[in-house]
């Protein structure tokens, strides 16, 4: 049936598919009951024990997933980290989230189960899968069908039906979970009328606003208890996880100078034999660092350089050697054509024995045969081209055309296999002619072209200027100076001087982080960083083959409110805007007696500001900025008032409300439903944050990764 070829068509896509591409997934294998907390262990949420290799498991599916869906066969080192990210925080969510669906009795039968399947409202993930690709039908007896002969599937379709049995029952538990929620909140009407009072009333204001940058930082003087007043109101805004300090310096391997003349000669002693090259191809396949290009490009798919002459230049010609970005080039160009940008095809393909991808116990004819009935099929397709789409779908021996005819739409020029590609760019729109190629033979009619345009193939000889190994080891020999010139803290630090290399600095790095600045593939560092003590200093790290780095361990930051002496630096300029601001608020007062704001500005030789508009909704104030405390003060007067000096953001404000619009009787039932909806909308992030806060987490994924 159709739907079966669909899902095997679809086969290891579907993973990558479900939901989020990268975390459609079910772990309530994660869930089993009795497994012991060895060493093996990844990490423990709660009483749940995580395994490594369980988690590598979940890793490694979803890489195949990405690449089934990308089409990519390597995947960079910032995507498997995001790949592992996404891992975690999916299988962070599902152990959270087991936990509460079994202490509230969330469940989804197995009744349930199959009505999200086939019944009178299926899930839209199965409704989307088994739809009839013509007409966009579903059909619930498909789905019964092919459960019924279940059995008889093939291992990866079964494997792929039993994630999108578990996507579409997580799915329903969430949502479940999520309705409890929701329907557990009730607006009342004071809430109602609170919310109405304060997001709506309306202040408009006029102000002075003294800065903090207009007392230099300098002429403020801090002292201890300075300090720890700040700290002491604030401290628990500094609440941090495990972290460490260290210090690093590199050894960059670059290219020396002897390499640069090394590539430079090399390339040169090429040209003469690329000027009488009769075979181009054969020449840069076996003396160029890069692969021998055969496709015709068009302007502007060049490097600037070359698009600037590829297209002027006598066919033959040779230009370089020159330096492009770190690679000496070569390049020639050998052909210039006319040629569309894409084409509009379709095809009937007849299969042979010994054709690629051909079973021979399917078909028995062999090439003779095979180019006699693909030349019958063109007479009959030349006499009434209305029935070309019907033969296709019941001849043609390319699965594909049962179910588009045999229509392959619009391709780019050489996207397809060469001879089949270069039949449809040489013949004229409506043409039928009979190819053969690596498939066997078809027979195509071309539907249509692009306007066509000037393209050129060009042979590049490329040599990629690299340090060589003498330049490594000279690399490697001043690292190892250091190195034994570095065993202790303060040795590091003199080396530094005495090698007058750069320190750089990465402070509060977590034992998972990917990402140190600076530096590039840092995990060796960072594992060791929390393996090490403070003072220590590490062995040289090889990093992705072209630095060599040495780090020192300078702090161990635990998770929790850090002491006063660990963030003083941190914290001190905003001690600094405390005592200007303690020193504005004393001298606005002192003029401030008796008068209003009018006299004030007098007296300070200072223009009054207008803030119009002023509202929690928007916390805004005037052409300052940001300044919701500010904000809050003023929305909690009535009427006329002059307040202040009030300690802000920017500066110090003295502000004159001149009036104040209550808010109006608003409909109730809007009210209660945009306080709903703003709860709702935020609920499914803060439960999930709440739950993680609440849960004891044991994360050993920097020790593994």
């Amino acid at each position: 049936m159709a739907v079966i070829g669909k899902i095997r068509k679809r086969s290891g896509l579907l993973v990558a598919i479900i939901g989020l591409a990268l975390a459609a997934f079910v772990l309530s294998d994660f869930f089993k009951k009795g497994r012991s907390n060895g060493p093996e262990d990844l990490a423990k949420i709660g009483d749940t024990p995580i395994s490594y290799y369980e988690f590598e498991n979940k890793i490694k599916d979803q890489e195949e997933s990405f690449k089934k869906q990308t089409g990519e066969e390597n995947i960079d080192q910032e995507t498997q980290y995001q790949i592992k990210q996404q891992t975690w925080m999916q299988l962070l969510k599902e152990v959270l989230f087991a936990k509460e669906y079994d202490e509230l009795g969330i469940v989804i039968s197995e009744e349930e189960l199959a009505d999200l399947a086939y019944g009178k409202e299926p899930h839209a993930y199965v409704v989307r899968t088994f739809s009839d690709p013509k007409t966009g039908t579903f059909n619930p007896a498909n789905v019964i069908e092919f459960l019924k002969t279940f059995d008889q599937r093939e291992p990866e379709v079964k494997k792929q039906w039993l994630q999108i049995e578990k996507y579409i029952k997580e799915d329903r538990l969430s949502m479940k979970y999520n309705n409890l929620i929701k329907e557990g909140f009730y607006v009342t009407k004071s809430l109602t009328k609170h919310y109405n009072e304060e997001n709506n009333k309306i202040v408009d204001a006029t102000y002075i606003l003294q800065r903090y940058n207009t007392i230099n930082d300098k002429t403020i003087k801090l002292d201890d208890a300075d300090y720890k007043k700040y700290y002491d109101s604030n401290k628990n805004e500094y609440f941090r996880e495990a972290g460490r300090n260290f210090e690093f310096v590199v050894f960059d391997v670059n290219p020396s100078a002897k390499d640069v003349e090394e590539v430079e000669a090399s390339i040169n002693n090429l040209k003469t034999e690329f000027i009488n090259s009769q075979d181009d191809a054969d020449l840069v396949t076996n003396v160029s660092d890069f692969r021998y290009d055969s496709l015709f490009h068009k302007k502007g798919d060049f490097s600037p350089l070359m698009d600037s002459m590829v297209f002027k230049l006598n066919i033959g010609e040779v230009v370089g050697p020159y330096n492009e970005n770190g690679v000496y080039k070569l390049f020639k160009v050998l052909e210039r054509q006319i040629r569309p940008d894409s084409i509009n095809a379709r095809h009937i393909l007849v299969a042979h024995k010994g054709a690629y991808g051909v079973d021979p116990k399917l078909v028995k004819r062999d090439t003779v045969e095979a180019k006699k009935m693909a030349d019958s099929l063109r007479l009959v397709v030349l006499k009434d081209t209305t029935q070309f789409g019907n033969i296709a779908q019941s001849m043609s021996d390319d699965p594909s055309a049962k179910e588009n005819r045999g229509n392959l739409g619009w391709f780019q020029d050489q996207r397809m296999i060469k001879n089949f590609n270069e039949a449809c760019v040489k013949s004229n729109v409506g043409d039928i002619v009979v190819v053969e190629t690596v498939f066997g033979y078809h027979v195509i009619q071309i539907m249509g072209k692009k306007e066509p345009e000037e393209k050129a193939k060009v042979a590049i000889i490329a040599k990629i200027l690299e340090p060589s190994k003498e330049t490594y080891n000279e690399v490697y020999s001043k690292a190892s100076q250091f190195a034994s010139s570095s065993q202790t803290a303060d040795a590091f630090n003199k080396s530094i001087s005495k090698f007058k290399l750069n320190k750089r600095y990465a402070n509060n790095i977590k034992e998972a982080d990917y990402y140190v600045p600076g530096l590039e593939s840092p995990r060796e560092v960072v594992r060791w960083a929390y393996g090490a003590k403070e003072g220590d200093v590490s062995k040289i790290f090889d990093i992705n083959g072209n630095k060599y780095v040495i780090a020192k361990l300078v702090k161990i930051n635990e998770k929790g409110i850090p002491e006063l002496a660990d963030i003083k630096s941190e914290i001190e300029p905003l001690v600094i805007r405390e005592k200007k601001a303690e020193k504005l608020i004393s001298d606005l007062k002192s003029k401030m007696s008796g008068g209003d704001i009018v006299s004030l500005s007098q007296k300070l030789n200072q223009p009054i500001d207008t803030a119009l508009g002023v509202s929690l909704a928007s916390p805004n104030f005037g052409n300052v900025g940001n300044e919701p405390e500010l904000v809050g003060n003023l929305v909690a007067f009535n009427g006329p008032k002059l307040i202040g000096p009030i300690k802000g953001k920017n500066g110090v404000y003295v502000v004159s409300i001149n009036n104040v619009l209550k808010a109006p009787d608003n409909n109730t039932d809007m009210l209660k439903f945009q306080i709903s909806n703003k709860f709702i909308s935020k609920s499914s992030f803060e439960v999930f944050r709440i739950l993680e806060e609440n849960t004891d987490i044991v994360d050993n994924r920097g020790k593994f990764y």
